[in-house]
């Protein structure tokens, strides 16, 4: 997959013809990282950080270290750049989780704070499951269909959910590498006022490709040919894969009830 090298050196200024793709923002509208395109290299400038060079065609990735936050990079690059990067090279990318059954992939996906990565633990917990992503999923054709290519991650629990599972620091997995086909996509919607038995709703590829994109990584949305096929990624994706929405209320002492549903999901994927 990716090749990590720590580089010590000073960073290679840029050329002339360099130019920003992409301002990444938290909610209150500050920006905290930087993407930019200098003819075939990619950066991503993160203060307190580091930046990081790649080539689209290549698999290394050169990280330059700046900041406090650098001793800490393993976990930061499986779970922020890792996605960026992969996404340049033209793999679709989904802000998602997932757990394997004997089935396929289940992935999870929906806005922060939905319960993603919380929904794809407990079903990894089970014996007949594993744990295959947390934050983002890479998609990639195998055989034929859609699949969920394996990359290095670690499990990102919010204090409420590891207390519940009585799990203090999951430790980073390093997938076996391969693809895992995709059985189904779970949109999942948590809310306080939502319903107190889970509801789960099949979605057709109409209603399904925003749920897709929403949740889409892009480094450079004004590369028109990137874009365009990335697009026609998702297009493919929801027109083969079955997509479902799930809106549940929070509530831990129901997570069975939870799990039922995307048993069902399941079991409902297999039929026409």
């Amino acid at each position: 997959m990716l090749t990590f090298v720590r580089d010590e050196t000073p960073v290679p200024r840029c050329s002339p013809r360099a130019r920003t793709t992409t301002e990444w923002r938290d909610q209150a509208g500050r920006m905290y990282a930087v993407g930019m395109t200098d003819g075939q290299e990619r950066r991503i400038d993160w203060p307190d950080v580091g930046v990081f060079r790649f080539d689209p065609a290549s698999p290394t990735v050169r990280f330059h270290p700046s900041g406090s936050q650098a001793s800490e990079i393993e976990d930061f690059f499986d779970r922020a750049i890792q996605p960026l990067v992969l996404q340049a090279q033209g793999l679709p990318v989904l802000h998602a989780s997932a757990a394997s059954g004997p089935s396929g992939a289940m992935v999870f996906c929906g806005p922060s704070g939905c319960g993603k990565s919380t929904v794809s633990y407990a079903v990894a917990r089970r014996k007949t499951h594993e744990h295959l992503a947390d934050d983002a999923v890479v998609l990639q054709r195998a055989s034929g269909r859609w699949a969920l290519l394996r990359v290095p991650f670690r499990p990102r629990l919010r204090a409420s959910a590891a207390q519940h599972f009585g799990v203090a620091a999951p430790t980073r997995a390093t997938a076996a590498s391969g693809t895992t086909p995709i059985r189904a996509i779970v949109s999942l919607g948590q809310s306080p006022d939502g319903p107190v038995t889970p509801r789960l709703t099949r979605v057709g590829p109409t209603r399904a490709f925003p749920i897709l994109l929403s949740t889409a990584h892009c480094f450079d949305d004004a590369d028109r040919d990137a874009v365009s096929q990335m697009v026609r990624s998702y297009l493919s994706v929801v027109e083969t894969v079955p997509v479902f929405t799930l809106d549940y209320r929070p509530d831990f002492s129901r997570i069975a009830e939870l799990l039922a549903a995307v048993d069902e999901a399941a079991a409902a994927a297999e039929r026409p």
